[in-house]
C-alpha cells in the first residue's frame, strides 16, 4: 500500500529527499560557486584539515542517524574530488593502483558490514572510512586513466541515470531490495555478501538498462512521430 505522501514524493523527489543522490547533487550545484570560492582561498594543509573534520562530522552523523547524512556524504565526496584535482600532479600514479585501492576499500566495507566488528562503530568504519576510500580509489582510477572513446560504454553511460531513477523509485525500492533480493539479510548475516552484492547490483543494472533502451527505441520514437519531428 502506498500513501499520499509516497505518491507526492514521486512527483517532487528532491523536496522529499526521495532520491538522496539527486537531491544532494542539486543542492551542491546550487551552492557550487560559493563553495568553490571558499575552497580556492584555502591552502593545501587547510583543505586536508577540513576534509578530515568533515569525515569526523560524517562519522558522528552516521552514529546518530542524522537527517543531513546524505548531504554531508555528498559534501565529503565533493571535497575529496577537489583534493584529487588540486594534488593530481603530486599523487598521479598508475590508475590500476587506484583501482586496487578502490577494491580494497570496498572489500573493507563488506568485511565490517558482515562482521559487525566494533558494534555500532562498524557502520562508521564500513561506510564512512572504507566507503570513502573505495570512492576515492575508483574516482582516481577514471581521473588518471587513459582517455578513450568506446561506443558501448557511451551507450550504457547514457542510461545510467535512468537506472538510478528506476531502482530508487519509492514504489519499487523496498520491494526490489528488501522483498526480492533480501539485501539487508545478506548484508547482516551472509559471509557471501560481497559476491551476492556484485550479482544483485549487476542484475539490477542490466535489467534497468534494458528497460531504458526499450523506452528509447519505442516510446521516444513514437513521441517524435507524434510531435512531427
Amino acid at each position: 500500500k502506498f500513501s499520499l505522501e509516497d505518491i507526492t514524493k514521486c512527483f517532487f523527489p528532491c523536496a522529499g529527499n526521495t532520491y538522496w543522490f539527486v537531491t544532494t547533487y542539486i543542492i551542491l550545484m546550487l551552492f557550487k560557486p560559493t563553495i568553490n570560492v571558499y575552497f580556492r582561498k584555502l591552502s593545501n594543509k587547510q583543505l586536508i584539515c577540513i576534509f578530515f573534520l568533515l569525515i569526523l562530522i560524517y562519522a558522528c552523523l552516521r552514529i546518530t542517524a542524522g537527517s543531513l547524512l546524505g548531504l554531508y556524504q555528498g559534501i565529503v565526496y565533493y571535497l575529496a574530488g577537489v583534493i584529487l584535482y588540486r594534488f593530481h600532479h603530486k599523487i598521479k600514479k598508475s590508475p590500476y593502483a587506484y583501482a586496487l585501492l578502490g577494491i580494497i576499500g570496498w572489500l573493507g566495507y563488506a568485511f565490517f558490514e558482515i562482521s559487525h566488528l566494533g558494534g555500532q562503530l562498524s557502520g562508521v568504519m564500513s561506510t564512512t572510512i572504507m566507503g570513502t576510500v573505495s570512492a576515492l580509489g575508483i574516482a582516481a582510477f577514471f581521473l588518471y586513466g587513459k582517455e578513450c572513446d568506446n561506443y558501448m560504454i557511451n551507450k550504457i553511460g547514457a542510461s545510467t541515470f535512468a537506472v538510478y531513477l528506476i531502482h530508487e523509485n519509492p514504489f519499487l525500492r523496498e520491494t526490489l531490495w528488501s522483498k526480492i533480493l533480501h539485501v539487508e539479510t545478506f548484508q547482516m548475516y551472509s559471509s557471501f555478501f560481497p559476491l551476492l552484492a556484485c550479482l544483485s547490483v549487476t542484475g539490477v543494472f542490466v535489467v534497468c538498462i534494458m528497460i531504458d533502451l526499450i523506452k528509447k527505441n519505442s516510446l521516444n520514437k513514437l513521441f517524435y512521430k507524434l510531435s512531427g519531428h
